[in-house]
């Protein structure tokens, strides 16, 4: 009896001493698996925030912005009325449609336009200073701008040039449709800073023909 009792009690030394062992390093193993964790969470937070960033970043920088502007400037070439459809904005813009309204009725080429205008039956010399284009479904970049109507100037017709040019004022306005190149489409009247978000551009009849 006397033998066995310091066996027993090595034993028991022996399992006390392994036992705290292996609880420190469970409990390292632990720490490191939930630090672990924790980096790869907020490592795809960062990414996911990063990602929002960018795309928020590369849609400021595609922002088109599209207005008509009116003049009846002189140049080489003499004098003439002109609209110009200019993208003052960042990035393409891809333009749909484009609509004039002479005293709010619409306007689909500029044979009518001039003829409303004026008020007349053009003459062939009026009809000849005529120069139109087609803007819609056009690629419009940043900085760039499109002449889709012009009249120059002919003293046989001045009467009716003075009438055209004062039609710009107040009888004439515009309405329209363009997209972004991801798509962004707005409606916009070419003159305010404004304009509305729309799913898509809607085709229209009286879209402007040149």
């Amino acid at each position: 009896m006397q033998d066995e009792v310091p066996h027993v009690a090595l034993d028991a030394v022996e399992t006390s001493a392994s036992g705290p062992s292996m609880g420190w390093t469970s409990w390292i193993g632990t720490a490191i698996g939930v630090a672990a964790l924790i980096t790869s969470v907020v490592s795809i937070w960062l990414a996911l925030k990063n990602a929002g960033s960018m795309n928020q970043l590369v849609q400021a920088n595609s922002w088109p912005h599209l207005q008509i502007l009116t003049s009846n400037s002189s140049d080489d070439n003499g004098r003439e009325i002109r609209f110009t459809i200019e993208n003052t904005g960042a990035g393409p813009a891809k333009l749909h449609s484009v609509i004039a309204y002479l005293d709010n009725e619409p306007m689909p080429n500029a044979s009518m336009f001039v003829k409303q205008a004026c008020d007349c039956d053009p003459s062939p010399t009026l009809r000849r200073s005529i120069g139109s284009f087609t803007p819609s479904n056009k690629v419009l970049d940043s900085g760039y701008s499109i002449i889709f109507l012009r009249v120059s100037y002919d003293p046989d017709t001045a009467e009716a040039w003075s009438r055209i040019d004062q039609s710009r004022f107040t009888r004439l306005r515009f309405r329209g449709c363009y997209c972004s190149v991801f798509d962004e489409c707005w409606e916009t009247d070419f003159v305010s800073l404004s304009k509305t978000s729309v799913e898509l551009c809607e085709p229209s009849d009286d879209n402007w023909r040149g």
